[in-house]
């Protein structure tokens, strides 16, 4: 099963252009005001094509509009998905047996620089700032929703990601406030979920490494008729 996230399209309302409006006093932390009514979460289910489509809208105010990012950042703590930590010879922390059950959240199978290079599996530090768009999801079970972790349960990359810029000069920091629309394409989202009752949340960061508020969506399934919500 293979996760593709992908931002379909990112808008924002620059405030404060004209001498007629008054810019807003947003705080530098970014803040999600909610899920963008019943276009909050769609899903597309794609006839003839591997890959169906989990669609979510958010709106959002930022303060001074630092939002987005690109693949090659300056900056390691916006660059790198995780960290490899080393002994102190300087060596790799290599996974085996004896050390436990394999988790993918704490090892990555990567490039081993040595004398050769070669892929092995390692200890890793997962960057909790790679990803500006993190997103959360929730099965409901016995009435209650737990957390479907697809990292640690199937290996597989979580739901969120990265959504780009949204302004193509930071020296600029007026406000923002709009929607981020943003696409996840699958090919097993609904095999693996099928009718089971989801929640999302989400939380976006700036640039500045700020954290928003999470938000939580209403309860929803995988179907591509009519509404997709559903009650408790």
């Amino acid at each position: 099963m293979k996760y593709y996230s992908f931002l379909l399209l990112g808008f924002v309302f620059l405030m404060g252009l004209s001498s007629c409006y008054e810019e807003p006093d947003f705080a530098l932390e970014p803040h999600l005001v909610g899920f963008d009514g019943d276009n909050g979460i769609r899903f597309v289910d794609v006839p003839n094509t591997v890959a169906d489509s989990l669609i979510i809208r958010v709106q959002f105010q930022d303060g001074n509009g630092d939002l987005g990012l690109v693949s090659d950042e300056p900056s390691p703590i916006l660059r790198e998905p995780f960290f490899i930590p080393l002994d102190d010879n300087g060596d790799y922390f290599y996974y085996s047996p004896e050390v436990g059950e394999y988790d993918c959240t704490t090892y990555a199978f990567v490039n081993v620089y040595g004398r050769d290079t070669i892929r092995d599996t390692v200890l890793v530090e997962r960057n909790p700032y790679y990803s500006n768009f993190d997103i959360g999801i929730y099965v409901k079970e016995d009435g209650t929703f737990q957390e479907y972790d697809l990292l640690k349960e199937l290996c597989r990359s979580r739901l969120g990601g990265r959504f780009p810029p949204l302004k193509d000069d930071f020296n600029n920091t007026k406000p923002l406030e709009g929607v981020i629309q943003y696409g996840i394409a699958s090919a097993g989202l609904q095999s693996l979920f099928r009718n089971d009752t989801l929640k999302l949340t989400v939380q976006i960061k700036d640039r500045s490494l700020n954290v928003s508020n999470v938000i939580e969506s209403r309860p929803f399934v995988l179907v591509s008729e009519g509404s997709i919500y559903v009650d408790e």
